[in-house]
């Protein structure tokens, strides 16, 4: 059978031999389909030759054109850095053929973006959000005219997100520009192929034969002794220790191993308890919230072999070239099958090698869950997909988009537009028409009678939101004792989780709110850490019903001894884990698929319920609301995959949870969610994303600054208000799936078990995790640690001092300072202390000539008077009690009033005081 490169010109066809020999089966079934015209969806492994397959036949036909003015070819990918990528690969063939090959995004320099509208490249490389800026602008919008084929990389990442949605208006956008242009998407191994090929308008998909043969396994690593040792050094729990040096022998063992992990705050730990073990062999670490230039750093360490070792979270799950990978490592479950496949297929980037991937597991449930996705994964079972349905708020920013790419529109041709865009097929005119009201209220265009069009704030808002990444703010984190800033936390978890008293985990250490005060989360160490949020708790993956479900199935073949284990992928250890685990749980209950387990644990109930992550969520928040209004006060929960914890005040009801589970109407659910999450932190950090979205708040807005509550009642009625709703139905709930669940509960073929005898193993574990310390946290520091530093931080500030005799200002260290303070310009000892910002020349300028000062004079300098006393009779000692943040005059008079033996102490009554202050000082007038 001829290669189907002998279908491609003889150009193209003699460097496509050279560079590869031969064809692969992916650009085998490929390239006859594409050079045939059709809009194809190609799907295959990364590293079988995707790309080539997409780009040769596309080159060929193009090539074949007469006309090649502008920018003929359109490369789409989502993220600036395979951007990088695809350049290098392309310019290739951009030479050897003799075509203008560029790339474009947000950080092009200015002078290349000239360069491109003096002379358009023949392939442009950009982003979707670049497209959206370049559609509009006129002669980049010009150059786009002549496009006849788009290839959107990595379709996979943008379908189920609000990026993909905006993306299909703009292709419409550039279709009213360049008619029929070709569409050829790229995609990973996909659940469902058909429902993104249908997103993206692709009428043929081809997908590789053969998937690639992938190696996978769980381990459960052996404690020994030098785990135990190993803990008191790296302040992990032996079993961590073990876990840490399973993967310290595998970089050992491999040339290149990328580790995987599911959140940022592990990346880090993991890579810097690693360092602190084995400074020999360094480990980089690789995740969203680095810089750039430290992620590409690592990239090209890791590249060229300097490291041999790298720790990164989904960051690097996309195709971003980073040399062979021997080994991919999954640090615990990866919690869905295509993450697994996605991951695990990063290793063996050859056609001829095979993807091998090994996950480290912790206890039974992880194992149990690792074992499940490897099954599915082998099996080719991977999840749906989940798309956003007709997003107001990208529907807002296309349309304004098209007043600007027409001037004025005509309210029909936009919908015809719109509607071409799959996401948007039963958008409706009304629909339509509210978001038109809704950015016409806001200024941003104008409606007359049938047309719409741009105004001034048209421009800055189109392109302020030319992402539908939601654009988080940073909050720092600062140690109230020390001053120091410890760590940075994202809006989100700010908004949602955070108040004060409130107590979270962040960088292994557990911390308590004191107050949140513009971009700063102040903190203290907290030693009551029961109930702590993990900083990366928001990050979580969700596990899908279907995988809980196998578990669920699992657990029972182990019990009745009719589960082989090695179809799992698990390990001795990790089988012998497992079996221990369900043979200890089997003489109570074993929670099934069919069946919904509640048993007490004091004030708790914990009701086993096998639904996966988003059902549990949306369960756990209806019953929770149905019992807090029905007794009369809050039942608090918490869901996981496997199981919803109740927490009542008074005593637990079982019998009330079951009561509203076979009598509450599945389609009721809607309303009872609506009425509570609109009252929710979640609520509002959601809306106010989508109002910035919208244009109705600016970009940069502080939501503890503005009365979000009220601004939401005067929108309550608008597409803003219903586009929040929908967002959050769809990113933590599944109200389809929880419909289902619920019929069948009520149908009885979901069964109850009311377990009351002795509490289980399986519960006194779950207590146990819900009360203990998470098994990343550093230990407490000790109080004398703690005041060494506060002793350090002040020796060393900057003390600003002041005569008050013949207003000389002086500057000293606060080490040095001697015990007794005096003027060193006149001798005088009616020193006082001020802040090193603070401007006093033009007070004691009026002050010595005797003007009259304002009120707020006479109160600062009464205030200064003070202070120059409490030195002239402590000396240094009122200086560094002075230095305390939020420690005045009378605070200093109290603590240095006070009888004591040693500095130490007044450090001690220094820290307290500071405490007070940070948690008091909102209520001060």
């Amino acid at each position: 059978m001829p290669s189907s490169f002998e279908l491609l010109n003889e150009e193209i066809r003699k460097l496509a031999q050279e560079r590869f020999g031969q064809t692969t089966p992916i650009q085998e079934k490929a390239i006859p389909e594409i050079l045939s015209g059709k809009n194809v969806l190609v799907i295959a492994p990364t590293g079988v030759g995707k790309t080539e397959a997409a780009l040769l036949p596309v080159l060929h036909r193009f090539l074949k054109q007469k006309h090649r003015d502008g920018v003929g070819i359109l490369y789409l990918t989502p993220l600036k850095s395979l951007n990088r990528d695809m350049l290098s690969r392309i310019e290739w063939w951009g030479e050897k053929l003799g075509l203008k090959i560029a790339v474009r995004h947000g950080d092009t320099a200015q002078s290349e973006r000239q360069k491109q509208m003096r002379s358009p490249p023949q392939l442009l490389i950009c982003t979707p959000e670049t497209l959206g800026a370049i559609l509009t602008a006129p002669k980049m919008g010009k150059h786009l005219e002549n496009v006849r084929y788009v290839i959107i990389d990595e379709v996979h990442e943008l379908v189920e997100d609000k990026r993909g949605v905006q993306l299909t208006i703009a292709l419409e956008r550039l279709a009213e520009r360049s008619p029929d242009f070709q569409r050829i998407g790229l995609s990973a191994t996909v659940g469902e192929p058909d429902k993104v090929a249908e997103f993206f308008k692709l009428n043929s998909i081809v997908k590789a034969e053969i998937e690639r043969k992938m190696s996978l396994s769980v381990e459960c690593p052996k404690l020994d002794k030098e785990d135990l040792e190993l803990s008191e050094k790296l302040f992990l729990s032996p079993e961590v220790v073990a876990r840490l040096r399973r993967l310290k022998d595998l970089v050992e063992e491999y040339t290149s191993v990328l580790t995987f992990v599911n959140t940022r705050q592990t990346a880090e730990l993991l890579s810097s308890r690693f360092e602190a073990w084995d400074k020999e062999h360094k480990i980089a670490v690789h995740h969203s919230s680095l810089s750039k230039d430290t992620r590409i750093i690592a990239e090209k360490k890791f590249k060229d072999g300097s490291i041999k070792g790298l720790i990164a979270t989904s960051s690097l799950e996309l195709g971003i070239d980073i040399g062979l990978i021997d080994l991919v490592v999954q640090y615990i479950s990866p919690r869905q099958v295509l993450r697994l496949v996605q991951r695990v297929g990063r290793s063996g980037h050859a056609i001829d090698r095979f993807p091998k991937g090994i996950i480290i597991s912790t206890e039974p449930e992880d194992i149990l869950e690792s074992g499940a996705i490897c099954k599915n994964a082998l099996e080719g079972n991977l999840e749906k997909v989940r798309t956003f349905d007709k997003p107001f708020d990208v529907l807002a920013h296309q349309l304004v988009g098209l007043t600007l790419d027409f001037g004025r529109v005509p309210i029909d041709k936009a919908f015809e537009i719109v509607r071409r865009a799959q996401p948007y097929h039963s958008l409706t005119m009304d629909e339509l028409l509210s978001v038109l009201v809704q950015l016409a209220r806001e200024r941003i265009i104008w409606i007359e009678k049938e047309e719409f069009g741009k105004k001034k704030l048209s421009f800055i808002y189109y392109y302020s939101n030319l992402s539908m990444i939601p654009d988080e703010a940073k909050y720092f984190v600062l140690d109230a004792e020390t001053n120091k800033n410890i760590g940075v936390l994202d809006e989100r978890f700010v908004a949602n989780s955070l108040e004060p008293r409130s107590i979270f985990i962040t960088r292994g250490t557990p911390w308590r709110v004191l107050d949140v005060s513009g971009r700063d989360v102040i903190v203290e160490p907290a030693e009551d850490i029961s109930g702590a949020i993990p900083a990366w708790e928001g990050e979580q993956i969700p596990v899908p019903y279907e995988i809980v479900q196998e578990v669920a199935r699992l657990r029972r073949g182990i019990a009745e001894e009719k589960a082989d284990l090695k179809k799992y992928c698990l390990d001795d250890l990790a089988m012998g884990a497992v079996t221990r685990s369900v043979k200890a749980q089997e003489k109570y209950f074993i929670p099934d698929e069919r069946t919904i387990v509640f048993e007490i644990a004091d004030q708790f109930v914990v009701m086993y319920a096998p639904f996966g992550s988003l059902v549990n969520e949306t369960l756990g928040k209806v019953l929770s609301i149905l019992l807090s209004t029905f007794l009369g006060e809050t039942v608090a929960v918490k869901a996981d995959p496997y199981k919803i914890i109740f927490e009542f005040a008074m005593k637990p009801r079982i019998d009330l949870i079951q009561t509203f589970l076979l009598e509450t109407k599945p389609d009721a659910m809607l309303n009872i969610l609506e009425n509570s999450l609109l009252r929710t932190p979640l609520f509002r950090y959601k809306f106010i994303h989508v109002a910035r979205r919208f244009g109705l708040l600016e970009k940069r807005v502080d939501y503890q600054k503005i009365s979000v509550r009220k601004v939401i009642e005067a929108v309550l009625d608008s597409p803003i208000y219903t586009e929040t709703f929908n967002e959050i139905l769809k990113e933590s709930f599944d109200l389809e799936k929880t419909k289902e669940v619920l019929s069948e509960i009520q149908s009885k073929k979901i069964k109850f078990l009311d377990y009351k005898g002795k509490i289980s193993p399986m519960t006194v574990q779950v207590m146990q995790k819900l009360f203990s310390v998470p098994e990343l946290i550093s230990p407490a520091r000790p109080e004398a640690e703690i005041l060494d530093l506060i002793k350090k931080r002040i020796d060393d500030r900057m003390a600003k001092l002041v005569c008050l005799y013949c207003s000389n200002i002086f500057y000293e260290r606060v080490k040095a300072l001697p015990e007794k303070i005096k003027c060193p310009k006149c001798g005088s000892s009616v020193v006082t202390y001020a802040k090193l910002d603070e401007d006093l020349s033009k007070l004691f300028e009026k002050r010595g000539k005797g003007q009259k000062l304002t009120d707020e004079e006479k109160k600062a300098l009464k205030e200064y008077e003070q202070i120059a006393s409490l030195i002239n009779a402590y000396g240094k000692r009122a200086i560094i009690v002075l230095s305390g943040r939020g420690i005045g005059p009378e605070t200093a008079t109290r603590i240095l009033g006070r009888m004591r033996k040693t500095e130490r102490e007044l450090l001690k009554d220094m820290l307290d005081a500071q405490k007070t202050f940070i948690k008091t000082k909102r209520y001060w007038k």
